[in-house]
């Protein structure tokens, strides 16, 4: 994501938060940055949030949800409202209908039989909660300690004024005519959406790779695997490795301490897919570090020289690619997974995280080789003179793709039958930002396939996406693998229409297989009506 995006977003926030110290009484307004052109660098789903923080906790314990007031400029502009409840250590998400007429007040009702869990405070939070379930994940609804308003925008919508204002938050009580009518409405918006997916045909013959966390649902593999081999899925990639931690027995990663409960994760993975009839395929985060909590590790491997350094000057915690022992440990870590006997690997994060890095004096240096003389306004020069410029892109472009080089030698001479892959940026300036050279690697065979990241939040998004993708990756032996998000932020399990709108673009691409992500609580309400329509059973396929 660009700089200047992150930093929008970051005021966006800030100013929210201030206008929101009088909530939930009063009006607050934020205008919404205008939906970025299509094709253009853009943050995954497209989606703007901010918080309406209470001054002391409601209790809702005996009410059916909240209600406030809102009003949208142009309400075409946004494709999904959703509110986000704050309590103990998690939010807890549901949609609310978004009104429909510009600049008019609306009553918007969030419902708590709607309710589904949505963490996003820590990795911890994410990535170990179905193993070890715990009551602060439930939510508490006698201290709520705030709301989130999170929209997501039509990027291919260009308005004149994204402006929303909310105001006059208040418990709604579950035998008040407006929520018995606000969930009347809600339930024949589902069955509606699920009516409208069954238009869709399905197809046969086509592999549909599912992501998820460690763990699959509830901890337990087999059951997990049983359910979605029963909804179609072929193929899992589940969260197995980062920079820093490993839910499996690893010699290159310090194991995540939870294994010692729950066992190795890699290994109930690999024995309930082999049962079932499904490949797995692990997934590794490279080169971040945010998972090592430890601020002494952390100096250590900068005192090492061993992490990237931002633009400004400070420490980013990842490792930098240039140098020889992290490239080593990134190859080593792949090659641990490969000789798992698993199916394939895909690498996660096989890139810089943004423009801003890395500006190590060890990066530095190497640049001023490749280009054959010595910089004097460093870092400014490379982004003052557009020569440089471009010199610097691809030199960052050229690291990673010398590493990947090594990497796929490595793995072709010692498991050559294995599958490997990688999940990427979906637009070739979202790529180049952050050092990933699509064309080269495609051209080249590097991987077998790419998951780009689209995750959009409408079809016609997707069809833009894959237009684009199609095209550089022309004439290349690779496959290309778009990823559709559903029921996890982009796009909400009581969308099933748009999934299946999303499965039928790929289809019409002439592409041969579907992937999505990711596997949560809720995703198999969306299998369910999914399997209604373009994911049903095909007879001799």
């Amino acid at each position: 994501m660009k700089t200047e995006t992150i930093a929008g977003m970051a005021a966006l926030m800030a100013l929210a938060c201030a206008l929101a110290a009088d909530a939930p009484s009063g009006g607050i307004e934020v205008r919404l940055p205008k939906p970025l052109a299509a094709g253009t660098l853009r943050h995954a789903c497209e989606m703007r949030r901010f918080e309406v923080p209470l001054k002391e906790p409601w209790d809702l314990s005996s009410a059916a949800g909240v209600a406030f007031w809102m009003k949208c400029e142009d309400p075409d502009a946004i494709t999904g409202t959703w509110l986000y409840f704050r309590t103990g250590d998690g939010y807890y998400r549901t949609r609310v209908e978004k009104p429909s007429a510009p600049g008019e007040w609306t009553r918007c009702i969030a419902l708590r039989s709607k309710v589904r869990l949505y963490h996003w405070n820590t990795h911890v939070s994410l990535h170990e909660l179905h193993a070890e379930p715990n009551p602060a994940d439930l939510p508490d609804w006698r201290r709520v300690t705030g709301f989130q308003i999170v929209f997501s925008l039509a990027v291919d919508h260009a308005s004149a004024d994204a402006s929303v204002r909310v105001r006059d938050f208040s418990p709604v009580s579950s035998g008040s005519p407006e929520c018995a009518a606000a969930l009347k409405r809600a339930d024949a918006a589902e069955k509606a959406a699920i009516e409208r997916t069954k238009a869709f045909a399905p197809r046969g013959g086509e592999r549909r790779y599912l992501g998820t966390h460690v763990w699959g649902l509830d901890g337990d593999w087999d059951k997990t695997c049983r359910m979605l081999k029963g909804y179609g899925i072929t193929d899992i990639i589940p969260l197995m490795a980062y920079d820093g931690k490993a839910y499996y027995n690893s010699r290159i990663e310090p194991p995540a301490p939870i294994i010692a409960k729950r066992g190795d994760a890699l290994k109930a993975c690999l024995a309930a897919c082999r049962k079932h009839g499904i490949r797995c395929i692990p997934w590794r985060s490279c080169w971040e570090l945010y998972t090592v909590d430890s601020e002494k590790e952390l100096n250590r491997l900068e005192a090492e020289g061993r992490l990237q350094v931002s633009f400004a000057g400070k420490r980013g915690n990842w490792f930098c690619p240039t140098h020889p022992g992290n490239v080593q440990r990134e190859i080593d870590g792949m090659m641990e997974l490969a000789e798992a006997g698993a199916d394939g690997l895909l690498l996660d994060y096989f890139r810089y995280p943004g423009v801003d890095y890395c500006f190590c004096p060890r990066c530095r240096g190497r640049f001023e080789e490749s280009i054959g003389r010595k910089i004097d306004d460093w870092p400014q020069a490379v982004r003052k003179d557009p020569a440089l410029a471009k010199a610097w892109s691809q030199f960052r472009m050229g690291v990673l793709t010398d590493i990947l080089r090594r990497a796929r030698a490595e793995m072709k001479r010692k498991t050559p039958d294995i599958l490997f892959a990688s999940a990427t940026a979906a637009t070739l300036g979202g790529a180049e930002a952050r050092g990933q050279d699509l064309p080269r690697w495609c051209k080249e065979g590097l991987f077998d396939m790419l998951f780009t990241m689209c995750y959009c939040t409408t079809h016609k998004m997707l069809a833009n996406d894959v237009k684009n993708e199609m095209e550089f990756m022309r004439g290349s032996k690779t496959v290309l693998c778009p990823m559709i998000c559903f029921a996890s932020g982009a796009i909400p399990f009581n969308d099933p229409d748009e999934i299946a709108r999303q499965i039928q673009v790929v289809r019409d691409a002439g592409l041969p297989d579907l992937s999505f992500f990711r596997l949560e609580e809720y995703t198999p309400m969306a299998l369910d009506a999914l399997r209604q329509g373009p994911l049903a059973p095909v007879p001799g396929k």
